[in-house]
Parts: C-alpha cells; structure tokens; sequence
C-alpha cells in the first residue's frame, strides 16, 4: 500500500496558471518603454548638435524596440487565452526560454515573487503553445523521474524501467502500462545527463516531460526545438522522494496529443497482449472513478 505518511501538496500550476508569467511580460515590458523613452529624450540632445538625421534613426530603432516588446505580450496573450497565434508567434515558444525568462526571473526577485511559482507560470505558458499539435504514437516519448519509484523499493530501474513489477506501489508501473496501451515510448530517469541521453537515443518528434518546476523548466532549456509538454510533479513531504504523479491527467495529456490516423492497424497489433487495467487499491484516491470519464 501506499505510504500513508505522504501528503501531496497542491501543484504549483493548480491555481497559478499562465496568468503570472504574461502578466511579468506585460509588466517588463512597460518598465523597458518607459526606461528607453528616457534614454531617448537625453540621447537625442546631444546628438541632434551632432546631425539631425542621428536623432530620427536613434527614435526609429526606439518605437521598433518597443513596439517589438508588446507586441511579444501581446502574441502571448492571444496563444494562452484565445489559443490564436499572431503573426511572429511561431518562434516565440523558444524565444521565451532564451531570451524572455533570464529577464522575468530578474522581476521576480525584484517583486519578490517566488521563482517557483513563476516557472510553474511558465510552464503553462509553454503548454499553451502546443495545443493542436498531434504526433504518431511511436514520435512521442514520455519522460518521468527516478524520484516517483517508491522508496522502499528494491528493484533498480534506473537503466531499465522494465524491471518494475508493477506492484502498485508507485507510478512507475502505472507509467509502463499507459506505454503498452497507448504505444508511446516512456521511462524514467535518474537525472538531467540521463535524460538527455535517452532523448539523444531515441530522438522523439514530441516529448512529455513530468518533474518539478525547475527540472522541466531546465528540460525544455535543454531540449531546444524538440516540442516539451511540461506534466508538473505533485511533491510528498520528502524532496526528490515518493513523487506523486496524477496519471488521470498524464493519459489525457498523452491522448490529447496521439495521432492515430494512419496508424489504427499498427496500434491494435503493437498493444501488449499482457496490458491489463490499473489497480485502483494502490493509485490516487478515486482513480477508477476518474479513468471511466477519460475513455
């Protein structure tokens, strides 16, 4: 059974959203107009005694600058909340990892804002701009940490995660059989190294990321242009120990992205024949009630 001791705290993404991270967007956006309206209105003193011509290019690359700024607020804005991609949108997503968060993560400790909430911020943010896309079942790999094997566990699942037993007792079992039924490629790793590795082996088209928000945050950095959905942990008491995952939500997130169109036959011959329903004794609490709603 599991361990009664756990507890699982409220995921950061529950009740934040991807409201934060655009609103710190907005807000950075804002200050960089007003600072840079300032530099301008000093600049162009002295280089108008210079040569006039100075002053309109130096006030053109100024309106660009700005104009870049919220209409990068804006693009985010429309993805998240209307799921309409402006024009300029297409890179965005990588754009917010490289360019963008460096300069949110600076006004969040300016706010005082906790870093914590704003990569679980970002994260949605970066979910948002996947909607739609639909891949084959064998393109999609499903990656989970070491930290959701139960403690008390003896097995080593490190370099193969078909050694679980598939006892109940964790997620990773549980992990295992939505692989056999859905035809994805899934396993667990022990670390950011590993997991790299395993992306540079298997080399997915789309890839489901599930860990906190630092080390999904630190993955889709890494990745680059490899599309990462991020899947948030729900942590016990113990960092890095019993992670908890909501496989409810996992197996909607997986289908949401399946694309079966051309591969119904495939999938009815690849399904492992020994693939049985999860047992609900040993997962979240009403977990079959919940698994009835998503077929």
């Amino acid at each position: 059974m599991r361990n009664d001791n756990l507890t699982i705290s409220n995921s950061a993404s529950d009740n934040i959203g991807g409201g934060l991270f655009i609103s710190l967007v907005l807000g950075a956006a804002v200050f960089f107009s007003l600072a840079l309206s300032s530099f301008l209105f000093v600049a162009t003193v002295g280089l108008s005694s210079i040569h006039a011509s100075l002053t309109f290019v130096l006030y053109g690359v100024g309106i660009f600058l700005v104009l870049a700024a919220f209409w990068t607020s804006l693009c985010l804005i429309f993805r998240f909340y209307f799921d309409i991609g402006l024009i300029g949108s297409f890179g965005l997503r990588r754009g917010m990892v490289t360019f963008l968060f460096p300069i949110i993560e600076l006004a969040s400790r300016i706010t005082s804002i906790p870093l914590k909430k704003v990569r679980a911020s970002f994260v949605e943010v970066n979910n948002a701009f996947l909607k739609g896309m639909k891949f084959k079942p064998k393109d999609i790999l499903v990656l989970m940490p070491h930290c959701t094997q139960a403690s008390s566990c003896k097995l080593r699942l490190t370099y193969n995660s078909d050694n679980c037993k598939r006892c109940g007792r964790c997620s990773v079992g549980q992990l295992l059989y939505l692989r056999d039924d859905l035809c994805v490629k899934a396993t667990t790793a022990s670390g950011g190294t590993m997991a790299r590795n395993i992306i540079k082996q298997i080399r997915p088209k789309f890839i489901i990321g599930v860990a906190c928000d630092r080390d999904l945050f630190a993955g889709i950095q890494d990745v680059g242009v490899i599309p990462t959905y991020g899947y948030l942990l729900k942590c016990s008491k113990s960092a890095c120990m019993d992670s908890i995952v909501d496989m409810v939500g996992l197996e909607k997130a997986i289908k949401s992205f399946l694309d079966y169109s051309e591969d119904k036959e495939e999938k009815s011959v690849t399904k492992d024949p020994s693939f049985k329903p999860m047992n609900p004794q040993f997962i979240l609490p009403n977990y079959a009630d919940l698994k009835s709603k998503v077929h």
